[in-house]
């Protein structure tokens, strides 16, 4: 009895024993495991953070360059044979498009009645002979037909979708595409509270203004995106001067779709989400949706005041988000970048 006894109490020692040892073995595994864990979480974390730095500083400097390769192609033309051919005060299709009336209120009324809108150059309505504009019409209709072509391969080798020459009295006696814009006033017309027509007057002020100490002075002047028909366009303008005299201006309509392309995240697998937003709250890009701004106000709201940073914050449905978000500030446009994906 008393050797069963001893016998049962070593038993329970070894248990013991074989448990305690067992304990102090895992532990330290376990604290290992736990560290790596954390250290593994950690380096994950750290990589998601230089990756999106690394987006963000890429996609703010392409969008910039963007802007200044737009700005260069407009520069570009409003110094060129063709500006001045086609821009010409006195010649070229700014001087033929007064001469489509017998003032400038039926130039303006012949011109939109001139064209199937939207066409480019299809003619709705024709000019009899014995017409008193007939002389003023067919010279608009041979110069048209000289120069339209060249602004048509512009177009091809561009981001823009229309080009618009005007006078210096904001009339609009070309377009390429003939949208109803074309024929109107821009300073006192319907579009005179329109993008292009804000843009235009403040083009047409600076220019005004400046003149004064130089004449040659060429600026480049850019609006923001807005919507105009359905889509997000922005307008560029410049004047057209030719040793120091103003002849007219050139307007330039971007669509959205350069940007675009821009954030888009080219692997499609990537968790990265990219906004670009204006002050407004609205994207500048074809592909963001309402709820993703919302959702990420709280960022946005920084980048819109001047702040840079990455780090994590709680979105509006309540997930655990990594971002790096920057402000974009250029010609008197501020938006919103931000790179993000989730944190698990």
């Amino acid at each position: 009895m008393f050797k069963f006894y001893k016998k049962q109490k070593f038993k329970r020692l070894q248990s013991t024993l074989m448990t305690a040892f067992l304990v102090l073995s895992i532990t330290p595994l376990t604290i290992t495991a736990i560290f790596f864990l954390q250290s593994h979480s950690k380096d994950l974390q750290e990589q998601s953070t230089s990756h999106l730095l690394s987006v963000r500083d890429t996609k703010q400097q392409q969008i910039l360059d963007y802007f200044e390769a737009q700005e260069t192609e407009v520069m570009g033309f409003v110094r060129s044979e063709l500006a001045y051919a086609s821009g010409g005060r006195f010649y070229g299709l700014v001087n033929a498009f007064s001469r489509l009336g017998n003032d400038i209120e039926e130039a303006r009324e012949n011109a939109q009645q001139r064209y199937i809108e939207g066409s480019g150059d299809q003619i709705k309505t024709s000019i009899l002979p014995e017409s008193s504009n007939y002389v003023g019409s067919e010279r608009y209709r041979l110069l048209h037909k000289r120069y339209h072509w060249a602004y048509l391969e512009l177009l091809k080798r561009s981001d823009f979708n229309d080009i618009l020459l005007v006078d210096i009295n904001g009339n609009v006696t070309y377009s390429i595409t003939k949208d109803d814009n074309y024929g109107t006033n821009l300073l006192t017309g319907r579009y005179k509270d329109s993008a292009l027509g804000k843009t235009f007057k403040r083009l047409a002020d600076d220019v005004n203004e400046r003149r004064k100490v130089n004449e040659d002075y060429t600026p480049v002047i850019i609006s923001d995106f807005e919507l105009e028909h359905g889509r997000q366009v922005a307008w560029l303008g410049a004047p057209i001067v030719q040793q120091g005299y103003l002849h007219s201006y050139a307007m330039f309509r971007l669509p959205n779709n350069g940007i675009t392309k821009l954030i888009a995240d080219k692997n499609r697998e990537s968790s990265i989400n990219t906004l670009l937003v204006g002050s407004d709250q609205q994207p500048r890009t074809i592909n963001t949706k309402q709820d993703s701004i919302q959702n990420s106000l709280e960022v946005i709201d920084k980048a819109l005041a001047g702040q840079t940073d990455v780090g994590t914050y709680t979105n509006g449905l309540g997930e655990e988000i990594i971002a790096a978000f920057a402000p974009i500030q250029t010609r008197g446009i501020t938006w919103a970048l931000v790179v993000q994906l989730p944190e698990k």
